[in-house]
């Protein structure tokens, strides 16, 4: 992939040398136009130093065509990080005045941008409209974070982290608005149930389904929260809910029960619970024996007020796959569509390849050897159906 990165003027602009790098060391070309602004926060030499060609004027000689055709004609994605609000305005309203502004007005593919300014910037009322207007014509926002500024304000404005920018750069031919508008709720991760205050059981799951579906729908224009019991890393405009144990999972997703219009239970919850001692057990008085009890089903009241408009999907891990119980399992639970993942020691949690099926009214999808990447692409695709 031939990347084209414009640097516009920000502090956070020598982030940008870390996110070249990663694009190089992974076989990509790249090639970077610096803004006047820019050069203010980085200099030409640090950018000289990764091997790569940067340009600043918009007039050379040394090329035969006009170097913003060129550069647009080279390069199969353009993005702007950080993208300042001067330079995002500009590009909302069409005015030309540089090399980088001259090379996006001329471009014809996907254009991101990675906004990083101050907080009261980054929320005017009149950048919010630019921002808009972008945003309807195709260009991607990877949004900034919440934290502390350079301004020493605390608020929204942050550069995303770069390796979540090369994560969506890398994956911007996934990018589409099939739920644009869509309230989607995910959980994810393992549950824990406490024994004492030092043990605990729990499962193996990671989470990485979990965080694969939130990614699909987000790069699908969709408004996404996911309850997790794994700290994840996603793109700051994916609300993450922390969530310990099955009560966790419940309350969380009780309390978000008409927000969402997609309900997908992938956390691995637990079915039994024990009885919790107040302080830990001795090795000595322990009696090799716990008192479990049936833990709540989540999926089963989530389903209790589900609206017609509303989808829910659940998940299920088997070691054995029989079609026919696995719907009886769920015949109490109007869910619309149910996923099976096989587990074995080659298949099933972490990164491992995922087996299976999609159930759903009278059709049976068999799925095998999928990544949870192209698995999350696939369930997408049937949820849309």
């Amino acid at each position: 992939m031939k990347v084209l990165i414009g640097i516009t003027g920000s502090i956070s602009a020598y982030k940008i040398l870390t996110l070249i790098r990663m694009f190089k060391k992974s076989g990509h070309e790249v090639k970077v136009i610096l803004t006047e602004a820019g050069s203010k926060f980085i200099p030409t030499l640090a950018i000289k130093s990764f091997g790569v060609d940067y340009y600043t004027d918009q007039f050379s000689e040394n090329i035969e065509q006009p170097i913003h055709v060129y550069l647009s004609k080279w390069a199969d994605i353009l993005l702007i990080a950080p993208a300042s609000m001067n330079t995002l305005s500009k590009m909302a309203l069409g005015i030309c005045d540089n090399l980088l502004l001259s090379t996006f007005f001329v471009f014809n593919k996907k254009v991101i941008i990675a906004p990083a300014m101050n907080n009261n910037m980054y929320s005017n009322s009149a950048f919010q409209k630019n921002l808009l207007n972008l945003k309807k014509n195709g260009v991607i926002e990877i949004p900034p974070k919440s934290g502390d500024l350079a301004s020493y304000d605390k608020g929204r404005g942050l550069l995303e982290e770069v390796d979540t920018i090369y994560e969506e750069v890398d994956n911007y031919k996934n990018y589409n608005e099939r739920f644009k508008g869509k309230n989607i709720l995910i959980t994810a991760g393992g549950s824990s149930e406490e024994i004492d205050p030092v043990r605990i059981i729990s499962n193996r799951s990671t989470g990485t389904m979990g965080r694969e579906i939130a990614l699909g729908f987000y790069r699908s224009g969709a408004n996404v929260k996911i309850i997790s019991s794994v700290n994840l890393k996603l793109p700051s405009s994916i609300e993450i809910i922390a969530a310990d144990s099955v009560d966790d999972f419940l309350k969380q997703s009780k309390k978000l029960s008409k927000w969402y219009n997609i309900y997908i239970s992938a956390a691995a919850l637990s079915d039994f619970i024990p009885h919790r001692e107040r302080e830990k057990i001795k090795k000595q008085d322990f009696k090799y024996t716990l008192n479990l009890k049936g833990s709540a089903d989540v999926l089963q009241e989530m389903v209790k007020n589900k609206k017609s408009t509303q989808f829910i999907i659940g998940f299920a891990a088997e070691t054995d796959i029989d079609i026919a119980k696995i719907k009886n399992k769920f015949k109490n639970k109007k869910v619309d569509l149910i996923v099976v993942n096989k587990i074995s020691k080659k298949r099933g949690f972490g990164p491992k390849k995922a087996d299976g099926y999609f159930l759903y009214e009278k059709n049976n999808i068999k799925f095998s050897g999928l990544t949870k990447h192209d698995l999350t692409i696939k369930l997408l695709k049937v949820i849309n159906e």
